[in-house]
């Protein structure tokens, strides 16, 4: 025989009440371990995510791989009640954060300056600087770097992310607090200049604030040779700060951009442009921001898939000139300067 479902003749609003909560209160309550679960796994995939984004590419993320996996086997130990390899791999545990600490300083130094810093916030809101100066100061930068290249003049020039992060050195350079031009930087960096040894600070006012900088080179040991003084300055700044640096060799007349503790070959002023565009927060194309005059990008712009496909493929091209450039392959000269 067929089963058939049979529905109430009458139903009302009073029904309900057998399905809802009597007291609302207690309901509330009762889902409050629920909540503060769902709050505690945001904050630690947030912070666990902005560690991960400022070691990414660097040593310190391959020994944070090393340290999860032990960790990972130190939990499966104690679940399976395996007690002499579960203390074995607590000492183990305890020797490699230890050593984490002490040879990875650079990069927990960097991460510290960066939640220290004043307005983290800011770097996270959905906003872009599409003023005028930024695009001045791309549009600048870029003729200085084309010019000093096709000349092969040497050169250092810092871009700060905010005032506090290269101030330290300031006091070891010629304090000019200049408006930034392309004319100044070529006369900066002109062979014949006092000036033209040391690195150029650019704040993120957009003023040139100091010439002739002299910067901590970088303590990588495993360096390619073929960088010079130049290059290990640069990186040793972005290994310490959240600043960026443009170099220029004067022997290969060679453009490199360092940032967050890598070091990148840039193969043409397009590429260089990409990255200064997003240095200022310039990432947005006029289809996507809706006009040149629009400052604010909307939460439905960056979900937007041609957004995500052009922000996943620059990452991807970044991955790979990163891995290329770390081979050793590339100018067998050595760039002194």
């Amino acid at each position: 025989m067929d089963s058939v479902l049979l529905l109430p003749s009458s139903f009302d609003a009073t029904m309900l009440a057998d399905f809802l909560p009597l007291d609302i209160g207690s309901w509330l309550s009762s889902t409050t371990v629920a909540w503060k679960f769902v709050l505690q796994l945001v904050i630690i995939v947030a912070v666990a995510a902005l560690i991960y984004a400022k070691i990414h590419g660097t040593y310190a993320a391959k020994l944070l791989q090393g340290l999860a996996f032990v960790m990972g086997c130190y939990l499966l130990a104690d679940i399976l009640d395996l007690n002499i390899l579960h203390q074995i791999l607590g000492v183990v545990l305890q020797i490699l954060i230890i050593g984490f600490i002490i040879l990875f300083q650079p990069e927990l130094r960097r991460l510290m300056a960066f939640l220290g810093q004043p307005d983290l916030l800011g770097k996270f809101a959905f906003t872009h600087s599409a003023s005028q100066s930024s695009s001045d100061v791309v549009s600048e930068l870029l003729e200085a770097v084309r010019l000093l290249s096709k000349t092969k003049t040497g050169a250092l020039i810092v871009l700060e992310w905010q005032s506090a992060s290269s101030s330290d050195y300031l006091e070891a350079g010629t304090p000019m607090d200049a408006k930034l031009s392309a004319e100044l930087l070529l006369t900066v960096f002109h062979p014949n200049t006092p000036l033209h040894d040391g690195a150029v600070i650019i704040n993120h006012n957009h003023r040139l604030m100091a010439a002739g900088v002299l910067l901590p080179l970088s303590e990588n040991p495993k360096l390619s040779w073929q960088y010079g003084t130049r290059h290990r300055a640069a990186l040793g700044l972005s290994e310490v700060s959240d600043s960026c640096c443009i170099v220029i060799s004067e022997e290969t007349g060679r453009i490199s951009y360092t940032e967050l503790g890598a070091i990148t070959q840039i193969q043409d002023t397009a590429e260089l442009k990409d990255r200064l565009e997003t240095h200022y927060n310039i990432i947005l194309d006029d289809t996507l921001r809706g006009g040149k005059g629009s400052k604010r990008t909307s939460l439905g712009d960056l979900l937007q898939p041609e957004f995500i496909a052009r922000l996943f493929t620059k990452q991807v091209q970044a991955d790979v000139t990163k891995e290329l450039s770390g081979s050793g392959g590339g100018s067998s000269s050595k760039e002194n300067n």
